[in-house]
């Protein structure tokens, strides 16, 4: 089905919110939990969790004012993420 973009903030986080998080690029920071150096595996998570969601966990964290997402599969932290939630600029007809 098609993935749309998260317009509010959700009160509690699902992966699915996750999936549509990344697909639409509405986080401003994101990093590779186990190698903060190398580039966050973001589009292979994705594919992975729209795969399926079995393995995948995740946990929100407040930090200061914002709230960050960690990824993890089997346990392992894989992914952190900071929302940040727009709402999608208007489709020219």
């Amino acid at each position: 089905g098609l993935v749309t973009p998260l317009t509010v903030r959700p009160n509690e986080w699902s992966l699915d919110d996750v999936i549509r998080l990344i697909s639409h690029d509405q986080f401003k920071f994101a990093v590779c939990v186990l190698s903060p150096k190398t580039a966050p595996p973001i589009k292979h998570v994705l594919l992975r969790l729209l795969e399926s969601h079995e393995g995948w966990t995740l946990e929100c964290i407040q930090m200061d004012d914002e709230e960050d997402i960690i990824l993890s599969f089997k346990g392992k932290p894989i992914l952190q993420l900071t929302p940040d939630i727009k709402k999608p600029a208007p489709r020219l007809a």
